[in-house]
């Protein structure tokens, strides 16, 4: 009774954050805010190409999430590794990886004043997930440690907000569960569960900062990508478009046979192709725009 008690507790308290943190809907007025600059953290799924490849289908187009949201604003978003403002890295856990999330908020704080219009974009969970099934398996103690992440990164949305910034987007883990790892291994549904214990423990960290964090629920969208892919212009919602390991090292020239990849959702076992990311970056687009 106490445990079952607890659990719908923590799902009602979760619940009320996502429903704070997104805001209240569309405004009858025109977005007040104009960004100056977009900077973001982040693991491969905002990565820009910190080693001169991105974690999808690397056709040169607007390919990546944030880099779409960042366009659709007209502001320029590159890697901190060509002297632009975007940390992600590919392989970062939020608190260890190469490098971590919290290690890019470091460099992120140390080489930027935050200023009044700002947006900084954060994601991450997917290397936390990825490697937590990877090394336990679906056990308690992989809930105990993915829990710890998503709360650990509701932590460092909260160091953000108290070094100035005003405007934080989050973009929790997608549902794992409905990738073709997942699928692989035939644990979609504890992968799935997985994934909601991560964004449920970083919703319940950052509740209390609503004025300043955007919750853009990454988890939710793709959800409804993959059930509903015609209304996303998707043909593919299952299999992975490249023929390549990983997406890092898949371009226009490996895809496979027979699969039209602009209108697939995934690149590789776990990251998405770039109309996934566009259309996810517009979706974010109009979140921010509705809440600021």
């Amino acid at each position: 009774m106490t445990a079952n008690w607890s659990r719908r507790a923590f799902l009602s308290a979760s619940g009320a954050a996502a429903a704070a943190l997104a805001g209240c809907g569309s405004s009858t007025i025109e977005s007040a805010l104009r960004p100056a600059r977009f900077l973001a953290v982040g693991d491969g799924f905002g990565d820009l190409g910190q080693g001169g490849v991105r974690y999808t289908v690397n056709d040169a187009s607007v390919n990546i999430w944030s880099d779409q949201l960042a366009t659709r604003y007209g502001v320029a978003l590159k890697p901190s590794a060509s002297g632009g403002l975007s940390y992600a890295r590919g392989g970062a856990r939020v608190s260890g990886g190469a490098p971590s999330i919290q290690s890019q908020i470091d460099s992120l704080l140390a080489g930027n004043t935050l200023g009044a219009n700002d947006v900084v974009l954060v994601d991450g969970g997917i290397t936390d997930v990825v490697a937590e099934v990877t090394a336990l398996g679906i056990s308690a103690q992989t809930t105990t440690n993915v829990r710890a992440a998503g709360a650990a990164l509701g932590a460092q949305v909260r160091r953000l907000v108290t070094a100035g910034a005003k405007y934080v987007v989050v973009a929790g883990v997608y549902n794992l569960g409905i990738s073709p790892w997942a699928v692989g291994l035939g644990q979609a549904s504890g992968i799935t569960d997985l994934c909601n214990r991560f964004n449920e423990a970083l919703l319940v960290a950052v509740v209390d900062l609503g004025a300043n964090v955007l919750f853009v629920d990454a988890g939710l969208f793709f959800n409804l990508v993959k059930a509903n892919p015609t209304t996303y212009s998707m043909t593919n919602v299952t299999d992975k478009a490249c023929t390549t390991a990983e997406a890092t090292s898949c371009n226009v020239s490996t895809i496979g046979a027979g699969i039209d990849y602009t209108k697939a959702l995934f690149a590789d076992g776990v990251y998405l192709t770039p109309s996934a990311n566009a259309q996810f970056g517009n979706y974010a687009y109009d979140k921010l725009r509705d809440r600021w």
